[in-house]
């Protein structure tokens, strides 16, 4: 049966306002959908335009530009504790054009004209899932090695990690929070990695990503995610360079290991659910700026 872990600590949505000379562009990531989302905004009057006529120029010349606009704040997000999704262009491991294929296949909305007819709107939405998917590699999973001791244990129906709030980094004399990225990794106090994305199926992988995030931490929420008997761990520390992975208790760790049914391996991947007051909906940046990358101009 699959398990499944939802992994919780604070979160607030990203927000990206990106500008060229006529285009306008606002991007969203919602981690907790998965979506890279994007208000773009042609000023057509700049761009020289005649309308009603040149409607479809209007749409064609935001199409064209997609990539460009959405480039900066895509590459800047943590693919995982090392390293951005632009980092990874740079090494090779995944090629731009794959990725503005992704983008120019996103949804778009119909381009929506201001009442004076100077600006032309256009929504654009794609899955982050289809990204991380460019970076899945392997072919055959692995199991996190079996240690010799063992705790007294049971199968879950799923795991939930809370990591909100302020956690020492591990091998560092510093706090942090822990931050979204597409391959959050599980490491035990001894630093034993107890998951990572070798550790599931390629096609699970590519199809479902290998984390789900989630910001409520009403467990009926998720109910259909980790089941109606989760295990719940607390985070004690969190790791790397992004602060991205969870470390948890050995003790935590062998609770998993110990039972074959709950180990984090193969078709398993596990949801990280990220908790976030009521009120930061309404203002998140002001009360969670470090969560907000710094604004971008083309």
């Amino acid at each position: 049966m699959t398990k499944k872990i939802i992994f919780i600590c604070l979160i607030c949505f990203l927000v990206f306002p990106i500008f060229s000379q006529t285009i306008t562009a606002t991007s969203t990531v919602d981690w907790t959908s998965s979506d890279f989302v994007s208000e773009l905004m042609l000023d057509i009057e700049a761009a020289g335009i005649n309308m009603p006529s040149g409607r479809n120029a209007a749409t064609t010349k935001i199409n064209t530009n997609l990539p460009a606009l959405e480039k900066d704040p895509l590459l800047s997000l943590f693919a995982d504790s090392a390293y951005s999704i632009g980092d990874m262009v740079l090494q090779n491991a995944i090629t731009f054009e794959n990725i503005s294929k992704v983008m120019i296949e996103g949804k778009k909305k119909p381009g929506v004209l201001s009442s004076n007819m100077k600006t032309m709107t256009v929504n654009h939405t794609f899955s982050l899932k289809e990204i991380s998917a460019l970076l899945v590699k392997h072919n055959t999973p692995y199991s996190p090695n079996i240690p010799i001791e063992t705790v007294s244990s049971r199968p879950y129906s799923g795991i939930i990690i809370d990591a909100r709030g302020l956690l020492a980094v591990q091998g560092e004399f510093v706090d942090s929070e822990a931050y979204p990225c597409l391959f959050p990794k599980i490491w035990d106090e001894t630093m034993d990695l107890l998951y990572e994305k070798n550790m599931t199926y390629s096609e699970v992988a590519k199809t479902q990503g290998i984390v789900n995030y989630a910001w409520s931490d009403d467990e009926s929420l998720y109910e259909h995610i980790v089941g109606k008997d989760p295990l719940r761990i607390s985070a004690r520390k969190v790791y790397g360079a992004n602060r991205t992975d969870p470390v948890i208790s050995r003790n935590d760790a062998l609770k998993i290991l110990s039972v074959p049914e709950n180990l984090l391996s193969q078709e398993q991947h596990y949801t990280y659910l990220f908790h976030v007051p009521p009120d930061c909906e309404f203002h998140p940046q002001e009360k969670f700026p470090h969560l907000y990358f710094p604004l971008q101009r083309n």
